[in-house]
């Protein structure tokens, strides 16, 4: 008899730091809550509070490692990526990963109507985040429909 193995998802973002941690939007949560519900999945996180952050190379290892032991890297965009965040999409490509990055549009990364030198860009999305995304979703509820049609075949 074979086992089912489950789909494993990084959640790659903003993570909480100072003065935000307890009291920023767990937005983490949010995709677990939502995900949960169009199939089985593992999560993982780059957030570990016995992570000793004083250990930058330890934090790094700790987060590589994740990456490359996901199935699927979901990013959520729909506020300013850091460094953390960006490097996390490159390592992901790099283990041939999917990367599904949910960008709402008018944020940041994406923006309507964007004036560059003499033209105007209708849709305008971060050429690195678009480079390094397999799929961008405007909503998680879109990347949530997606991953109910896709069902089993997920991860092909």
């Amino acid at each position: 008899m074979s086992e089912t193995r489950v789909t494993r998802i990084y959640l790659a973002g903003k993570v909480a730091k100072g003065a935000e941690i307890g009291t920023a939007d767990d937005w983490r949560q949010g995709y677990v809550n939502e995900l949960s519900r169009c199939g089985s999945f593992e999560f993982l996180s780059p957030e570990d509070p016995l992570l000793d952050e004083s250990q930058p190379l330890l934090v790094f290892g700790h987060d590589c490692y994740l990456v490359r032991n996901c199935d699927i890297l979901v990013v959520d965009a729909s506020a300013k990526l850091g460094v953390g965040s960006a490097q996390e999409m490159v390592i992901a490509k790099y283990y041939g990963k999917f990367v599904y990055t949910v960008l709402p549009k008018n944020t940041h990364h994406r923006r309507s109507d964007l004036r560059m030198y003499d033209s105007i860009v209708p849709d305008w999305i971060h050429p690195f985040v678009f480079a390094f995304s397999d799929r961008i979703f405007d909503t998680l509820d879109d990347l949530a429909q997606f991953f109910t049609e896709k069902g089993q075949a997920l991860l092909y």
